[in-house]
């Protein structure tokens, strides 16, 4: 055999066998009974997913149990006799307790004095109590009007009762007054007083007994009818 004919056959030989080997491979992965490859299952991503990890940041989420605040006391301090401005101005009282303020009327006290306050001094209370400032607002003004005609006991007591005091005089009643009327007063009606302070009442007298003189002319007009009735009788 020649060079070349050697060259063809082992050509030939090694076709041979490459389709040999292929359709073996064929044959085996078309086979009922051939190995199956495991299919892929898909898994839902839920079920994948890495589970969720709970912080641990105990400012956040804390399991233990909260501890109650205690409550906070204060003492309450004495503020009568100070300036209301300077009660404000108390910083430290402000935080302790809640402070309210009213005025009232004082004859004593000089205004924007404290005269006295709801809670007593040196008392111990929960924090932010409340705690009523009561300031001086000076003497009540009291106004009057003019009682001129007045019945004086009426006009009295009504003057009395805001607490001014009263006095009265007596003038002479020419006739042209009611007894125990007042004719005028001091000070004059329209004026603002305060508590205790003083009004006169000058009242009427008793009018004067009626001094109207005879009539002359009808005493002569009487004599003459009665005359005249004595000679129709007795001629």
């Amino acid at each position: 055999m020649t060079g070349s004919e050697k060259h063809i056959a082992l050509i030939f030989g090694i076709l041979v066998a490459v389709l040999g080997v292929g359709t073996v491979i064929i044959w085996f992965f078309s086979s009922p009974s051939a190995p199956q490859l495991p299919s892929q299952t898909k898994v839902p991503i839920a079920e994948t997913a890495a589970p969720i990890e709970t912080p641990t940041n105990s400012s956040y989420f804390s399991t233990a149990t909260p501890t109650p605040t205690e409550p906070e006391y204060v003492q309450v301090p004495n503020f009568v006799g100070f300036k209301k401005t300077a009660v404000m101005a108390d910083a430290e009282a402000r935080r302790a307790l809640t402070i309210s303020y009213t005025e009232e009327y004082s004859n004593d006290v000089e205004p924007g004095i404290v005269i006295r306050q709801s809670l007593n001094s040196g008392e111990t209370v929960l924090k932010s109590t409340d705690l009523m400032v009561y300031v001086s607002a000076g003497p009540k003004p009291i106004p009057i009007i003019d009682f001129t005609g007045y019945p004086v006991e009426d006009a009295k007591k009504i003057l009395e009762d805001e607490g001014l005091v009263v006095k009265t005089e007596t003038v002479l009643n020419d006739g042209s007054g009611i007894e125990n009327h007042i004719r005028n007063m001091t000070p004059a009606g329209g004026s603002t007083l305060f508590e205790g302070d003083e009004v006169v009442f000058y009242i009427y007298s008793a009018a004067p007994p009626s001094t109207t003189a005879p009539n002359i002319n009808n005493s002569v007009e009487n004599r003459g009818i009665i005359r005249d009735i004595l000679n129709y009788l007795f001629g």
